[in-house]
């Protein structure tokens, strides 16, 4: 199944190492500068990511 994942590389509560193994099971991976809660803090590099997903399909 096609799927994607994101890592934010400022999670203080998701380690970096447990993401990224999340990630290398996902057809594709993204890395965002933010923390735990990317859509909330940062939404405008959540719909940048998402307005290339979508770009894909």
């Amino acid at each position: 199944m096609d799927s994607t994942y994101i890592v934010c590389s400022r999670d203080r509560s998701t380690s970096l190492k447990l993401q990224r193994f999340h990630a290398s099971r996902a057809t594709r991976s993204i890395e965002l500068p933010t923390g735990h809660h990317p859509f909330i803090t940062r939404p405008d590099l959540m719909l940048e990511q998402l307005l290339a997903l979508l770009r894909l399909s």
